[in-house]
């Protein structure tokens, strides 16, 4: 009995990352990309990826999952914020998301590490980059670096002779 009553109390003392946070610092200019039609495409903006997932992030725990949601599409594409589930048991979830004319499914699982949470993210390589049935992988590690400062430090592995890259992203808590 006192086992499954410390149990409980060890599984409740992860940090919560409910609610909606910010991208700061010069992370919030690299991550746009933006195109002036006058000198063609040579004008995409350059930077790291970032986290991957945008300036703005919204997480909602629903039972034993992480939900994350977050814009991708102007508000011109009438299109709903991208969806993204995360079992915490460390169970695998596909998420499925459309951006142009394919579907793709993203394979996730979560794991606690401390007050670390890792998500790790795993989704097939296109045939022109790879050969069939390589699977990319992208680790994000969120912690609270404080109560209003999340940190992601996203880890892209290698694929295809492409060197492993690691970028932090720093967001504040919205208020």
């Amino acid at each position: 009995m006192l086992l499954t009553l410390g149990s409980k109390a060890a599984a409740q003392s992860h940090p919560s990352f409910d609610g909606t946070w910010l991208l700061t610092g010069d992370g919030a200019n690299t991550q746009r990309v933006t195109v002036v039609a006058a000198s063609g495409d040579a004008a995409f903006r350059v930077g790291d990826m970032g986290s991957g997932w945008g300036a703005t992030l919204t997480f909602t725990r629903r039972g034993e999952r992480l939900v994350l949601e977050y814009p991708y599409f102007s508000a011109y594409d009438l299109q709903a914020p991208l969806h993204y589930e995360f079992a915490l048991d460390g169970s695998e979830v596909v998420n499925e998301i459309t951006i142009g004319p394919d579907l793709t499914r993203l394979r996730a699982r979560a794991e606690w590490r401390g007050d670390t949470l890792v998500l790790t993210t795993r989704q097939p390589v296109p045939h022109d980059v790879a050969p069939a049935g390589v699977m990319a992988e992208v680790r994000r590690a969120l912690s609270l670096e404080s109560p209003d400062s999340l940190l992601i430090v996203t880890t892209r592995v290698g694929v295809a002779g492409a060197p492993t890259n690691v970028v932090r992203s720093i967001y504040a808590r919205k208020r």
